[in-house]
């Protein structure tokens, strides 16, 4: 990997906090990324964040987890097609974007950050399509990481979706609107022959949303410095990178043939699933059948009551407690 732009370390005092604050695009996977590292003490533990969506981003959010900052050095990758990395090349790299580069890709900032940050652990946190990503990544190469932590786990994408269907049908029928029901049973069964019915099934699961959620995306807004043209480039990003990956057309992209019960159960790391309760687009049923069936020197499964999908924004609080006990023995 090439560094263009980090700056270089300062020196403190024995004993003292020595925080690090850098934003910068390495050269990774033959690509420039963009990488944010920011934490109170470079000698914490790391949190590698492997964003979900694809191309969901965390830059807004940064701000959100600046308590964090405190108990971890936090690490936000914009993964390739997604966000400022998006930005440097355009839609020049979709022929690269697959599973397995990207996988690489997070594979080779891990290296990075063992020697940038002196060997500090290193804890993936995955949520939603990151799950799958990290889950890929740690398999590959555990000797980079000292801990996986899933959230809005996915474990089967056709059975994911198929489940996240039945819940949002749930929800409708229990609501009282057969408007709702009645479109989504018109869908069909996932994966759809058409990606614009997986758009309406998303409209209809926001409107049912884990009331957690819910209240979370009502309240949430940008921080000024996230700007209307940042916010734009990354939709654009996020538009990009569902096309490739669920397929611009029908759901037939690569993403919709992953199935970890038949790629990845053994493991050599503690392996956590920190889920939200409700969550309705991973079910916890499908993540604790996983988490039951895999074989680790460590394995837990937490589920944050009335945490949805998005638990680790909504009940960020709730959702560190219970990392910093899992973690607590890096």
């Amino acid at each position: 990997m090439t560094l263009l732009s980090l700056p270089a370390q300062s020196f403190y005092p024995v004993g003292m906090p020595e925080p690090i604050h850098e934003r910068a695009y390495l050269h990774i996977g033959g690509i420039d990324q963009w990488v944010q590292i920011m934490g109170a003490d470079r000698r914490n533990p790391v949190l590698l964040i492997i964003h979900g969506g694809p191309g969901s981003t965390w830059d807004p959010f940064t701000d959100l987890f600046s308590d964090w900052e405190q108990h971890f050095t936090m690490v936000y990758w914009d993964q390739r097609g997604a966000g400022k990395t998006y930005h440097k090349t355009g839609d020049a790299i979709a022929e690269t974007m697959t599973i397995d580069r990207m996988r690489d890709d997070g594979i080779e900032l891990a290296e990075y950050l063992q020697q940038h940050l002196g060997g500090r652990p290193i804890v993936v946190v995955g949520h939603s399509w990151g799950s799958l990503l990290g889950i890929m990544m740690v398999q590959k190469r555990p000797d980079l990481f000292a801990a996986y932590v899933g959230t809005g786990q996915v474990v089967n994408m056709v059975e994911t979706e198929r489940a996240g269907l039945r819940e949002t049908l749930r929800r409708a029928q229990a609501a009282g609107r057969t408007d709702a029901v009645q479109s989504l049973q018109g869908l069909g069964e996932p994966p759809y022959d058409d990606i614009q019915k997986m758009v309406k099934e998303r409209e209809w699961a926001g409107i049912f949303n884990t009331p957690s959620d819910a209240a979370f995306d009502k309240s949430w807004r940008n921080p000024d410095w996230f700007t209307k043209a940042d916010s734009d480039e990354r939709f654009k990003a996020w538009l990009f990178s569902n096309y490739i990956m669920y397929g611009q057309k029908r759901q037939n992209g690569p993403i919709m043939a992953v199935d970890l019960t038949q790629m990845a159960m053994e493991f050599r790391i503690p392996m956590i699933f920190i889920q939200g309760e409700n969550d309705h687009i991973t079910p916890a049923s499908l993540v604790s059948e996983y988490e039951r069936r895999i074989t680790a020197p460590r394995k837990a499964l937490v589920l944050l009551p009335g945490g949805g999908h998005n638990a680790v924004f909504a009940m960020k609080d709730a959702f560190l407690t219970v990392l910093r006990q899992q973690t607590k023995q890096l």
